[in-house]
């Protein structure tokens, strides 16, 4: 990718824009980690970082569309299978009282690695 490319698709990251990365991925991450503190059923919980997981899936794949950040792509596929995860957990409620915790805590592991072309020198495609 030429500098200039660069450039442009980093003035189109909504990552480096502070009001859409709070809206995008702040405020979800923080509704559905201070969720933890409440008084919530497992489904309860499940269907709060359901639709948290969702909307930063969702989040991430419309940057992905505007300036194809490389991690947008890999970890947006991953948020939004972990928001079908957590809503079958809502409505099945058969796999255990710790599912939920694992199903996050494997998301939000997989979405850190996606991290890792970017800290390899590779941000944009």
């Amino acid at each position: 990718m030429s500098q200039t490319m660069s450039y442009e698709a980093a003035g189109r990251d909504w990552v480096r824009q502070p009001l859409f990365a709070l809206g995008w991925w702040g405020l979800p991450f923080a509704i559905a980690f201070g969720s933890n503190f409440w008084r919530l059923s497992l489904r309860e919980a499940a269907w709060i970082w359901g639709g948290s997981m969702a909307v930063m899936g969702v989040g991430c794949l419309l940057n992905w569309a505007r300036c194809r950040r490389l991690h947008c792509i890999i970890s947006g596929p991953v948020l939004l299978a972990g928001a079908v995860g957590a809503a079958a957990i809502a409505v099945f409620d058969a796999w255990g009282p710790h599912a939920l915790s694992y199903l996050t805590g494997a998301a939000f592991a997989l979405v850190l690695a996606s991290f890792i072309p970017e800290i390899l020198g590779r941000r944009y495609l």
